[in-house]
């Protein structure tokens, strides 16, 4: 995405200043893709704690790869955000970059 839309080197510029830089935060990042948006911050954040979650195995495995000097800082999750049982010991942040679009309307029903 970042070779192929011109401001999508800024928008993830934008959302890595919306992450306090704090060391050691935990962060939730809900559909991460290859994470792009982690890219980013933790350009800043070089001590964060991510889980990791996505329906895609693939795309898990390209970040993986990309960040293979911070396994031991990723907790990489495969599925629908809304279904996997996540970590509970909780997060300063929860992020979610450009995910949405990608559940149908009625996929997901149960209330919050």
């Amino acid at each position: 995405m970042k070779n192929n839309i011109k401001e999508s080197a800024e928008f993830y510029r934008a959302v890595e200043r919306l992450v306090l830089v704090t060391a050691g935060i935990r962060i939730l990042d809900l559909g991460c893709g290859t994470g792009l948006e982690l890219d980013e911050i933790f350009r800043l954040n070089t001590t964060a704690r991510v889980v990791c979650v996505d329906l895609s195995q693939k795309m898990l495995e390209i970040l993986r790869i990309k960040h293979e000097d911070r396994l031991d800082s990723l907790n990489l999750i495969t599925g629908s955000y809304f279904e996997v049982d996540l970590p509970s010991e909780g997060f300063d942040i929860s992020i979610s970059v450009q995910s949405m679009h990608h559940f149908g309307y009625n996929l997901h029903s149960r209330k919050l």
